[in-house]
């Protein structure tokens, strides 16, 4: 690697453990998900799967970093898991084109965002976290409320999206958004290396269906 390559690699922001994550703990909180996903038939209703996997996975993320200290707040109904520190703030959504690097022409694209979510993407420029700071001699400050921490917090998605019986996965802080509310412009991306079942025993049943991505939910 060349020092330009070098330099560029610094520069690009922390790393998804600088976040107090690892790429092992994401991926495996998909997998009661994606288990459910592909244990579905063609008798189920439409849109099943992705529903399956936006429940289990947001379930699951939440229960695992709730272990390492992670807290849970609700921002009008829409509830995040949130880093001890503020960092940043974790909802799970589909999304298109999950993982492709390389082709600007080809940047994820989630399901339509409501009045909540885009407001904290709004923000996003004016927010680096909690913006607590210590000083010696001071005492540390109180610990936020859950509800305040998780509003004031910059939104992060876990995307995702399953293709045949492969399961794509990206951490990603949203940006910007279209007027039609879906999400396409984005700051620092980690995109995660698939989970892919090809043996059709692994999981009973035959995942029926067309691959919908629309959560019929009211839009946060």
């Amino acid at each position: 690697m060349d020092s330009n390559s070098e330099q560029s690699r610094l520069d690009a922001g922390p790393r998804l453990e600088d976040l107090g994550l690892e790429e092992s703990f994401l991926r495996d909180a998909a997998l009661r998900g994606l288990d459910n996903a592909l244990s579905r038939t063609g008798f189920a209703n439409p849109g099943a799967q992705s529903h399956d996997l936006y429940q289990d996975l947001s379930e699951d993320i939440r229960r695992r970093l709730g272990r390492m200290g992670w807290t849970v707040g609700t921002v009008n109904n829409q509830r995040r898991v949130v880093h001890p520190e503020g960092l940043l703030a974790i909802v799970v959504t589909a999304a298109k084109n999950v993982g492709v690097v390389g082709d600007p022409m080809l940047v994820p694209v989630t399901t339509p965002k409501g009045p909540v979510t885009r407001k904290s993407i709004d923000r996003y420029h004016r927010l680096t976290g909690q913006g607590f700071f210590q000083f010696e001699g001071l005492p540390d400050p109180e610990r936020a409320d859950p509800d305040e921490l998780a509003a004031a917090a910059p939104l992060w998605f876990l995307l995702h999206h399953l293709v045949g019986r492969t399961l794509l996965l990206e951490l990603a802080e949203p940006t910007g958004y279209r007027i039609s509310g879906k999400v396409d412009s984005w700051g620092r991306r980690f995109p995660l290396a698939p989970i892919s079942f090809d043996d059709e025993s692994d999981f009973p049943g035959e995942a029926g269906g067309e691959d919908d991505l629309d959560i019929p939910i009211t839009r946060r």
